[in-house]
């Protein structure tokens, strides 16, 4: 079992919050980005970035935050809810998150995969429910 916070959401938003001069009108996608260019300007990726990255560059440098941590903060903050709710009960860390994201985006992306998932909403959404507390 990975080394997962509990408030693992709560860390986020108290980053976006601190990025928030920033980033103010963006949404969790373009702020992934950003932060992306960010973490490869760090690591010599990329030579320049634009000006909007140079202020969220500094303000992470200022507040002592790692872009690669919020950036993988903010790909698992993108994933399916069965997979955030096992995250915050700290039954999954992140390298496993990241891995079932992948196996989720992959099943639900494929033709077939799109076809089942109809197929179960149809069969759960038809099934009636029976009181469990009768017995039988």
């Amino acid at each position: 079992m990975g080394r997962t916070p509990n408030n693992l959401f709560s860390k986020l938003a108290s980053v976006k919050e601190k990025l928030l001069p920033a980033t103010q009108g963006l949404d969790d996608k373009q702020i992934q980005r950003i932060i992306c260019h960010c973490w490869y300007y760090k690591l010599g990726r990329r030579k320049i970035i634009s000006e909007k990255e140079r202020e969220v560059y500094d303000l992470l440098l200022s507040h002592g935050i790692s872009s690669k941590t919020v950036y993988e903060w903010l790909r698992i903050a993108d994933s399916p809810d069965h997979i955030k709710q096992k995250i915050s009960q700290g039954t999954i860390g992140m390298r496993e998150a990241s891995s079932k994201k992948y196996l989720w985006n992959r099943m639900v992306n494929r033709r077939n995969g799109k076809e089942i998932m109809e197929q179960v909403k149809v069969i759960v959404g038809g099934l009636e429910w029976k009181d469990t507390n009768q017995t039988l």
